[in-house]
């Protein structure tokens, strides 16, 4: 029988040549990603695992922006897929061999709480995907600055990493919004890299690409924050749905809707509240619960750094935890 290590580096390097191949893209990379964030070791619990990825996915993946070129050069987004995948399957045959598991069965809140992130995604994604191109930018004006952040996603992909890094244009004068927090952009244009490669620059192509990551990552965040609502209430069903309920009306329908023009607000604002309630009730090791604190204060510091002063003392609370914990 093989081992998971030779099971593993063969399922790297096939996944590397199927993406190499162009097989491994748009639906089918994001499938298999999905299906490396179930099956990767992890946090047993569904709400924990989704925390400790989206922490992963929005604080510290946009860190590789800091990195100048490296999406244009370097097919980051195939190479973490690659990994991912071998990870999974390695650790897939491990558990199979010592015929043993600790991972938990989703409770019906966990079960509730993507069901409405996912509703609340559709609720928006329908009507809005049925407009023409300039019914879209029509709407999308009425927001306060989603023009700039369009502009920051579109370098972000063009440059392959913070537009701080080569903020001066071929033309002369600076790019749009250069010193501007830009960590959900980067975030974004990782993930455009997941669906495509070489993904087109075209207008239409981007704006169609703003669009659906605009209303997902409204989803997302609304999933963000009832499941850590399902994490706190566990399996009392009742007692969070009034919680979820609220969420949902800030966020699908209130201040923080979509396409008010600021989506990084909203995601700095989740981000932190969830940062905060980790402590309050830690439901992870202290060594998880210190990365996934720190990355959402990273979420905090590159969208809207004014919430790092509350969500820096829980990363620095975080921090002395898992340190007291490791050094018993």
């Amino acid at each position: 029988m093989s081992s998971p290590l030779l099971i593993g580096a063969v399922t790297f390097l096939a996944v590397l040549a199927l993406r190499f191949a162009g097989i491994v893209v748009g639906p089918v990379a994001v499938i298999l990603g999905a299906g490396c964030l179930v099956f990767v070791p992890g946090p047993s619990r569904l709400s924990d695992r989704f925390i400790v990825f989206f922490s992963l996915g929005f604080g510290w993946l946009p860190l590789l922006g800091w990195i100048p070129g490296i999406g244009t050069n370097v097919d980051v987004p195939g190479i973490l897929l690659a990994i991912g995948a071998g990870v999974a399957s390695a650790h897939r045959v491990r558990v199979r061999r010592v015929r043993a598991t600790s991972r938990s069965v989703p409770t019906t809140t966990e079960i509730v709480a993507l069901a409405i992130g996912a509703v609340a995604t559709l609720w928006w994604a329908l009507p809005f995907s049925n407009l023409s191109l300039t019914g879209r930018l029509n709407f999308l004006f009425n927001g306060w600055d989603n023009s700039t952040h369009f502009s920051m996603f579109r370098s972000n992909i063009q440059l392959g990493s913070f537009v701080l890094l080569r903020r001066h244009a071929i033309g002369g004068g600076t790019r749009l919004g250069w010193d501007y927090p830009q960590g959900m952009h980067q975030a974004w244009a990782q993930f455009v890299r997941l669906w495509s490669p070489h993904p087109p620059t075209n207008p239409h192509w981007l704006l169609d690409a703003y669009s659906a990551l605009l209303v997902l990552t409204a989803g997302v965040i609304i999933m963000l924050g009832c499941m850590n609502i399902a994490r706190l209430c566990r399996r009392d069903l009742w007692v969070a749905l009034p919680a979820m309920a609220i969420l949902v009306q800030v966020y699908a329908f209130g201040r923080l809707w979509p396409f008010n023009g600021y989506p990084n607000f909203g995601l700095a604002v989740a981000a932190t509240a969830v940062a905060a309630t980790l402590l309050m009730r830690p439901t992870l090791s202290p060594t998880l619960t210190f990365f996934a604190v720190s990355g959402f204060a990273l979420v905090a510091a590159y969208n809207w750094y004014p919430l790092l002063a509350l969500a820096a003392p829980a990363a620095v609370v975080a921090a002395v935890r898992a340190r007291n914990t490791t050094a018993a």
